[in-house]
C-alpha cells in the first residue's frame, strides 16, 4: 500500500545492516540517543571482560569498514566504552545528529506469535532516520523438568536507515511492513481463513480492569469472570466486537509518536490486536485526576490489597478502555494521519 502525499518523490532509502555488538558499541558510545527500551541493548550479562574488549575492538572495525566510524583514534572511557562522538564519519554523523536531536519520534512494536520487531524513527526536518531489530519466539526450558516458556531470541542484524522525510510515503511505508499478516488462531491455518463479519460491530466501552480482566478470562476460558464482567458492564449479550478474541490474540501493533512543537511535547498512541476476526483497536482513556469518594465494591477479579496497589487501583478504576473493530487500511490510516500531525508540527 503506497500512499503519496502531493510532494516530489524522495530518494529511495538507505539501509545498513549492522551487527548487535555493532549496535551496542555504538549504542554506547553515543549515549545521547533517546531509544525506547526495546532498543536499548547491551553486552550480553556475565560476559567476561576479556570477551566484551575483543567483541568491541571488532565491533568498532567493522563499524569502520561499514563507514560509519573514521580511522581516527578512539578514545575509551573509565568503564571501556569508546567515545564515538568524534569519530564518526560525515555518514555517521548525519544519521546521529537526527537520532540524539530529533523534532519527531516513531516507535513500533509489531508481533505475532513467532516473532517481534521493533522499529525506532527520528526526524528532524527533512530527514529521517531509522532502526529495526527483529526477535523470534521459541519455546525454551525454564525450572524443573519439563517446564517451558515462550522466549525472544534476537536476530541479526539490526537495519538502520536514512531517508528523506520530505515524503510522507518514505516514514509510512518504514512502519506498515511491521504489522504482522492477519491469520487464524489454530497453528498452521491459512491467512484466507480469517473470518470477517458482514457488518463493522459497533464499539464498546469498559472499565480498563474489567476490560483487562475480560480478554484474560477469554484467552484462558474463565467462563466464571467472564459472566462477571458482562454483569459488572451491563452487557445483556456478549458483544460483537469482542468475537475472535475467544483463546487469545494473535498479533498486534503498538504506536507512539511523539512531536515536541515549540518544546511542548506532543504525543499519540495508538494499540490494536488481531483475533481471528480481524484487528481491535484498544483506546485507553485515563483521567487526569482521580475523584474522591467512596469507591464501590470489587468484584472477584479487581481484589488486591496494600496501600500502594489502593492507589493504583483508584486511577484504574476510574479508567476506561474502548474497543473498536479496524481493518488494515484504517490501522494505515491511522498511521498516516498521526504521523502527519507530527510533522506538520514542525514545518517538515
Amino acid at each position: 500500500m503506497t500512499m503519496t502525499t502531493g510532494r516530489p518523490s524522495a530518494p529511495a532509502p538507505e539501509r545498513l545492516r549492522i551487527t548487535a555488538d555493532e549496535f551496542v558499541a555504538l549504542r554506547r558510545g553515543l549515549p545521547e540517543l533517546p531509544l525506547g527500551p526495546a532498543l536499548d541493548l547491551d553486552w550480553i550479562p556475565g560476559l567476561a571482560a576479556s570477551d566484551r574488549v575483543e567483541r568491541r575492538y571488532d565491533a568498532i572495525a567493522r563499524l569502520r569498514r561499514s563507514g560509519l566510524v573514521s580511522n581516527a583514534s578512539v578514545r575509551y572511557d573509565a568503564a571501556g566504552d569508546a567515545d564515538l562522538g568524534g569519530v564518526l564519519t560525515a555518514r555517521g554523523a548525519a544519521w546521529w545528529s537526527v537520532a540524539a536531536d530529533p523534532w519527531v519520534t516513531v516507535e513500533v512494536t509489531a508481533w505475532d506469535r513467532s516473532a517481534v520487531r521493533h522499529g525506532w524513527y527520528a526526524v528532524r526536518g527533512p530527514m529521517l532516520v531509522g532502526l529495526v531489530r527483529e526477535s523470534v519466539v521459541a519455546v525454551a526450558p525454564v525450572g524443573g523438568p519439563g517446564l517451558t516458556a515462550p522466549v525472544a531470541i534476537d536476530l541479526e542484524p539490526v537495519e538502520m536507515t536514512i531517508a528523506d522525510a520530505g515524503n510522507l510515503a518514505t516514514l509510512v511505508e518504514e512502519l506498515w511492513p511491521a504489522v504482522p499478516v492477519a491469520h487464524d488462531a489454530e497453528p498452521g491455518a491459512d491467512p484466507a481463513r480469517v473470518r470477517r463479519p458482514g457488518r463493522t460491530p459497533d464499539p464498546v466501552v469498559v472499565d480498563l480492569v474489567d476490560g483487562v480482566a475480560f480478554l484474560r478470562a477469554l484467552a484462558t476460558g474463565d467462563a466464571a469472570v467472564v459472566d462477571e464482567v458482562m454483569a459488572q458492564a451491563g452487557w445483556t449479550r456478549f458483544p460483537e466486537v469482542l468475537r475472535g478474541l475467544e483463546g487469545g490474540v494473535v498479533g498486534g501493533l503498538d504506536l507512539t509518536v511523539v512531536s515536541r512543537p515549540g518544546g511542548d511535547e506532543r504525543r499519540t498512541t495508538g494499540h490494536w490486536v488481531l483475533g481471528t476476526r480481524g484487528w481491535r483497536g484498544l483506546q485507553v482513556r485515563v483521567p487526569s485526576a482521580v475523584p474522591g469518594g467512596a469507591r464501590r465494591r470489587q468484584p472477584r477479579h479487581r481484589q488486591e490489597t496494600g496501600s500502594h496497589a489502593d492507589r493504583v487501583r483508584q486511577l484504574a478504576d476510574q479508567s476506561q478502555v474502548r474497543v473498536t473493530a479496524h481493518t488494515p487500511k484504517t490501522i494505515h490510516r491511522t498511521l498516516a494521519i498521526g504521523v502527519t500531525h507530527a510533522l506538520e508540527d514542525q514545518g517538515a
